[in-house]
């Protein structure tokens, strides 16, 4: 929602106008045949999935709509029969991925094997110490990545 709408929670027709464009381009199959898409909407990713609810709503009602994604928390107040937004929020700072992130960045400084999905693995598990140790076997590796998992945990929290 944060390239959707401006600071004032209006859209934001340029930012919207590129996305467009850049989906609106000939698109070729390697065999050489080609279509053109010709009508693009673009809607704030998370909206949608109050459609069904918005449509049994009164227009004097609203639904909060809030999705923690990777990077961003975002947040909107829409009418009920989606006859309007009143409110937006966006966190571009708030998102699960802060400590992934942190966990691949300890991992690459200390030499490890990384991907996203060794990393949510091993946030997965790190309430499982005998887990953790099983497939972490240098006692500094396993420190500085609990380290920051429980640093990261805890900027989390203080943000609630």
């Amino acid at each position: 929602m944060s390239e959707y709408f401006d600071t004032n929670a209006q859209p934001d027709m340029a930012n919207i106008n590129r996305k467009k464009a850049n989906v609106m381009r000939p698109v070729e199959y390697q065999n050489g045949e080609a279509f053109t898409i010709r009508n693009v909407r673009v809607m704030p990713e998370s909206i949608p999935a109050g459609f069904k609810a918005l449509a049994d709503m009164s227009p004097f009602e609203s639904l909060l709509i809030v999705d923690l994604g990777g990077t961003t928390l975002d947040v909107a107040k829409v009418q009920g029969q989606l006859a309007g937004i009143s409110q937006v929020f966006c966190d571009p700072h708030v998102g699960v991925s802060l400590m992934a992130d942190a966990v691949l960045s300890v991992m690459a400084t200390n030499g490890m094997r990384t991907s996203h999905h060794i990393a949510n693995t091993i946030i997965e598990h790190r309430h499982d110490e005998a887990w953790l140790r099983q497939h972490i076997h240098n006692d500094a590796h396993y420190a500085s990545l609990m380290a920051v998992i429980r640093e990261k945990e805890e900027t989390l929290k203080q943000r609630t």
